[in-house]
């Protein structure tokens, strides 16, 4: 799986809530990348700061019809987001059963919670 940077879809959502992303994973060709065994991680870090990663989460590669196990997924719970707010760069990491890695990142735009003590009670 090759990407040029920032080439994942963009994310957007609001600070302190629930997100499910999933990531189809496809090759340099667009097709889709079966990555059945392999290890993947899903990073999250400021745009303006990005040596301050923020979330480091192991994703789970599930199957997705006849493409084979291409569909990377990672669930950031409200407490992972509750104070996050702004641009932020993805980075989803598949390493193969050989340790070789490959990287692809996009942007996370995360919108303050003008209401979290809604979300709190």
């Amino acid at each position: 799986m090759i990407n040029p940077i920032f080439m994942l879809p963009p994310i957007e959502f609001i600070g302190g809530t629930h997100k499910k992303i999933q990531i189809m994973l496809r090759s340099n060709v667009g097709t889709p990348y079966d990555a059945e065994g392999h290890t993947a991680y899903f990073s999250l870090a400021h745009y303006e700061n990005q040596s301050c990663v923020s979330i480091t989460q192991e994703m789970e590669i599930a199957q997705s019809g006849m493409d084979g196990y291409c569909l990377a997924e990672v669930e950031l719970s409200s407490t992972d987001t509750a104070e996050l707010c702004g641009r932020f760069v993805y980075q989803v990491t598949i390493i193969d059963e050989d340790g070789e890695a490959e990287v692809s990142q996009g942007i996370c735009h995360i919108f303050r919670n003008i209401t979290p003590s809604v979300l709190m009670a």
